[in-house]
């Protein structure tokens, strides 16, 4: 993929969360509305638990897909607390739970690198596990834990191998090796018996 149609990819994408978001907010605040207007027995429904959790959900994916498919402003960061705020509520009600390490404010072109390896590494735990998020000075480990892991070694050849024709469920594979390669991040695979992690190191 080159550097132009990735920057193109992230405008589209940030333009199409950004359309989207209002009108999900716009339904959060209805639900909101309609369980205070309703009776106790209806806000404490299964239906209404169940609407609410997937539109809490929805809020919370979309922002995430707007950190990883989005344009980065190399100029700004995000706070830790933001980001580690943002992956609670993406693990809310799933079977993936996500932790991210105290640090210091990530530059937003970092932050993308991460969601995108967080996406990358959710394929290796379909049965359900923990995703890590962690620094070491400028370099950041992404780790995937779990008592059933897939190891998708296809998947992760997109990463080193020749470029290939890509199935849209792995874009996220194309574009953090596209991006990496840009910024001169340095990304390297490490996969044990419970756990495969993504090793993120800034270059010269």
């Amino acid at each position: 993929m080159q550097s132009d149609t990735a920057d193109l990819a992230g405008l589209v994408s940030a333009r199409i969360c950004h359309d989207l978001i209002s009108p999900i907010g716009a339904a959060g605040n209805g639900l909101e509305l309609l369980s205070l207007a309703s009776a106790n027995a209806a806000q404490n429904s299964p239906e209404m638990a169940l609407i609410t959790a997937s539109l809490a959900q929805a809020q919370a994916r979309l922002q995430f897909f707007r950190l990883a498919f989005g344009a980065a402003d190399t100029g700004s960061e995000m706070a830790h607390k933001d980001l580690a705020h943002l992956l609670q509520a993406l693990g809310r009600d799933s079977r993936l739970r996500y932790h991210c390490q105290p640090c210091a404010p990530v530059p937003r072109p970092m932050v993308q690198l991460i969601c995108l390896s967080l996406l990358c590494l959710e394929g290796a735990l379909p049965s359900g596990g923990t995703l890590r998020a962690a620094s070491d000075g400028p370099d950041w480990h992404i780790t995937a834990s779990g008592d059933k892991l897939h190891p998708m070694p296809q998947r992760w050849a997109l990463l080193t191998g020749p470029e290939v024709a890509v199935h849209p469920r792995d874009v996220q594979f194309s574009l953090l090796r596209s991006l990496a390669e840009k910024r001169k991040i340095a990304l390297t695979l490490q996969t044990e018996a419970q756990a495969i992690s993504l090793h993120l190191r800034p270059g010269p």
